[in-house]
């Protein structure tokens, strides 16, 4: 028996065009152990021993003996939910397809960008170095956004990887709220915006406390499994060849991207699907639109037809 979802209401100005894209409703981050794939003959990059932590304990939302074949014990591990999440990009992105992967930062390709990123990142921060060469595990990528030149140097290095999903933070460690819209001037990267079209992953951008706090916390699971933090009692649990390094998994969702319409011809367009939809202003600011009435009109009649 199916339920309508919830009305929920969205002010939009009149200049702005709402386009439905498939954000993040949630990434998190997880500790996991993985053996040597030069070891053993099973390789399998999609570990989803995603767990959520309550406030006392670690909750498996899949089966103990297959969430116990790589996750840590919550006492000896790191475990994030990120939170305030930005979709800058859904490229690459469905519905029920959520990126997953092992976190990494993509390596630079210039000595200038390469000088410019230790202002930023703690260069023990896992590389592609750090892991199983030549494997194929997915990846998802980290990096600070400080300069567009050395931006477009980590996307490029990127699209050569099996990455499935590219976070992001601007360097201010002390910001904890979301960070701006894909069309805020500090994600320029003077292209156009041609490297949403390039990359053939979504992009999102955290805070940049969460992203310093991610960049340090790889830093610290990098190397051989007794430097990891409990590297002393892990190393009796494991293999001295397995591998500890942070996993996370990106929960993806549909939501409404509010564009602003900047030529006639796109003003006139959100004018007539405007009027398509039903739309009503209620002030010469603001346009509501009923979420459940709308949105659903697409989605349910997807999901009937299936």
């Amino acid at each position: 028996m199916s339920t309508s979802p919830s009305p929920v209401t969205f002010a939009v100005r009149p200049e702005h065009m709402l386009t439905l894209t498939t954000g993040a409703e949630s990434i998190n981050i997880i500790t996991i152990d993985f053996p040597d794939p030069d070891r053993t003959e099973t390789i399998d990059d999609h570990f989803d021993p995603l767990s959520v932590r309550s406030s006392h304990q670690l909750l498996h939302l899949i089966p103990e003996d297959e969430l116990s074949r790589h996750s840590l014990q919550a006492n000896e591990s790191f475990y994030f939910p990120v939170p305030n999440i930005q979709t800058l990009s859904s490229k690459g992105v469905e519905r029920g397809d959520d990126p997953y992967g092992l976190l990494y930062v993509p390596d630079l390709q210039t000595d200038d960008c390469r000088n410019a990123e230790k202002q930023y990142i703690s260069q023990n921060a896992t590389r592609l170095v750090d892991l199983p060469y030549d494997a194929g595990y997915a990846l998802i990528a980290v990096a600070p956004w400080f300069s567009p030149t050395c931006m477009k140097e980590y996307f490029a290095t990127a699209r050569n990887e099996p990455v499935k999903a590219f976070i992001v933070y601007q360097p201010d460690p002390n910001s904890t709220a979301v960070p701006p819209q894909t069309n805020d001037q500090s994600w320029a990267l003077n292209d156009g915006g041609s490297w949403q079209y390039n990359n053939q992953f979504p992009t999102y951008a955290v805070p940049g406390a969460s992203g310093y706090l991610i960049t340090g916390k790889m830093a610290n699971y990098s190397g051989n499994i007794s430097t990891v933090p409990y590297g002393n009692s892990l190393k009796l649990q494991y293999e001295s060849t397995d591998y500890i390094r942070l996993w996370a998994k990106v929960t993806a969702g549909l939501s409404l991207l509010a564009q602003v319409a900047t030529t006639t011809k796109q003003r006139r367009f959100w004018h007539s699907a405007s009027q398509l939809m039903g739309v009503s202003g209620h002030s010469p600011w603001s346009t509501h639109i009923d979420y459940r009435s709308h949105l659903c009109m697409h989605a349910c009649r997807t999901k009937e037809a299936t």
